[in-house]
């Protein structure tokens, strides 16, 4: 098998959850049967948003090339981000980067074009909508965008930065409240668009409809990796 080798630590629940779907999602018998992994824990990168938006003059992505090169030197041939704000630079660290970097975003939407899925709702951070990253690949593979009302998008940030990253308990009224925004406006599916907010599924808050980026990555990672998928994973929208 090949090597995965991880940029971790934006944020590091995420990486942590994100190791463990690596794992609850391959289908293996025996320690042997799961991919090597190499995960590169850096907490001190600069906020992805902060930077995006101006209001800090840290840029993160020296410091991301700096650990997949690290990776690279290690022997990891595929690379995986588990943030998808830091998919906003996915190109600048993907050319100083030897080996391949996994486009979570474009696998996303290839996940979800193959699912005949024509609109999908994008909860995200405020970087990530700013950077439009996330819109222009959805709709390059023409999924048209529905985005948050203005108060469901600060509740949002809210439960992202006041309580998963802070290590509280989910405002699960503020979640409801965007929840029944997206339906009014009619996505098919709603994706779970920062890597914080994959909690919300390990945790049984979300209903039917969501998909987990996540989730998508980690699969393409262990199909790249040369690992097995479980049957149940193969179909990656709440039920």
């Amino acid at each position: 098998m090949k090597t995965l080798g991880v940029i971790g630590g934006i944020g590091p629940l995420a990486t942590a959850y994100f190791m463990e779907l690596l794992v609850n999602i391959t289908e293996a018998s025996g320690d042997q049967e799961h991919i090597d992994a190499i995960i590169y824990s850096r907490p001190s990168i600069p906020d992805r948003t902060s930077y995006i938006l101006k209001k800090s003059k840290e840029s993160p992505v020296n410091m991301m090339v700096d650990i997949g090169k690290k990776l690279q030197e290690q022997g990891a041939s595929f690379i995986a981000i588990p943030c998808i704000t830091a998919h906003s630079f996915y190109k600048e660290i993907a050319e100083e980067i030897e080996v391949p970097v996994i486009n979570a975003l474009e696998e996303i939407a290839v996940y979800l074009k193959a699912q005949k899925i024509n609109r999908a709702g994008v909860f995200a951070t405020d970087g990530t909508l700013y950077s439009k990253c996330l819109q222009r690949t959805l709709e390059s593979h023409n999924i048209e965008v529905i985005l948050p009302s203005e108060k469901s998008q600060s509740y949002l940030m809210e439960i992202i930065y006041n309580n998963i990253k802070s290590g509280k308990k989910v405002d699960k009224d503020k979640f409801d409240y965007i929840k029944d925004d997206m339906d009014r406006k009619e996505a098919e599916v709603i994706i779970l668009g920062c890597s914080e907010l994959s909690l919300l599924k390990k945790n049984k808050i979300i209903g039917p409809g969501f998909i987990d980026p996540m989730e998508v990555l980690a699969k393409r990672a262990i199909e790249l990796c040369g690992g097995k998928v479980k049957e149940e994973y193969k179909s990656l929208i709440t039920k």
